[in-house]
Order: structure tokens, then sequence, then C-alpha cells
């Protein structure tokens, strides 16, 4: 699974739990931004 960030790079997150929730944060948070 492959994550498209606001700044153009891709990131494919490892099998690290720890490591997917701070993509997952990432994605909230960017979610976040762009609704203000």
């Amino acid at each position: 699974m492959l994550i498209a960030e606001p700044n153009g790079d891709w990131k494919m997150p490892s099998q690290d739990p720890s490591s997917l929730l701070k993509v997952i944060v990432k994605i909230i948070k960017v979610f976040i931004g762009k609704r203000r």
C-alpha cells in the first residue's frame, strides 16, 4: 500500500506497527489541515 504525501514523496509503510501508525497519524493531520 503506497501513501501519497503532499510534498510528492511516495512512502511504503514497513511491517513495523509503530511506523504504520506514524503514517496514519500523518495522513489524518494532512486531512484535517486540508479541511480548515
